[in-house]
């Protein structure tokens, strides 16, 4: 997982993603979580956003099915 992360993280435009630096969800600076979170590499500051896990697990379930064949 940490490999198709960072080819997220350092390409992100290239799945869509308009940003990469800032969360969609801060709760120390507000509340209301942000209004779309699709343009967003991480939910929070930590976890990948839905979007994110959408774009990178297709990948990472191939790369296992073949390591696993």
């Amino acid at each position: 997982m940490y490999n198709s992360l960072l080819g997220l993280v350092n390409n992100p435009q290239a799945s869509g993603f308009t940003d990469v630096a800032d969360a969609c969800y801060m709760p120390s600076t507000s509340p209301i979580p942000c209004p779309d979170a699709s343009r967003y590499v991480f939910w929070d500051f930590a976890h990948p956003s839905e979007k994110a896990y959408q774009t990178i697990a297709p990948k990472i379930i191939e790369e296992l099915k073949e390591k696993l064949a």
